[in-house]
């Protein structure tokens, strides 16, 4: 996963650790990244574009 999107991972998601990620390419949205996260006992899938903005699901 490139830093740039870790780095928007990290600052919306402030203490979250990532326990999973996906690349995820089609030829509509480009490529996107998909990250599992958890803050304490919650999981939560986050997914953001190539140049580190969240995206909605």
């Amino acid at each position: 996963m490139p830093k740039i999107v870790l780095d928007g991972i990290q600052a919306a998601y402030h203490g979250a650790t990532i326990v999973g990620t996906a690349k995820i390419e089609t030829p509509a949205q480009g490529v996107r990244y998909e990250a599992d996260i958890q803050r304490g006992k919650k999981k939560t899938e986050v997914l953001f574009n190539a140049d580190g903005k969240e995206e909605k699901k």
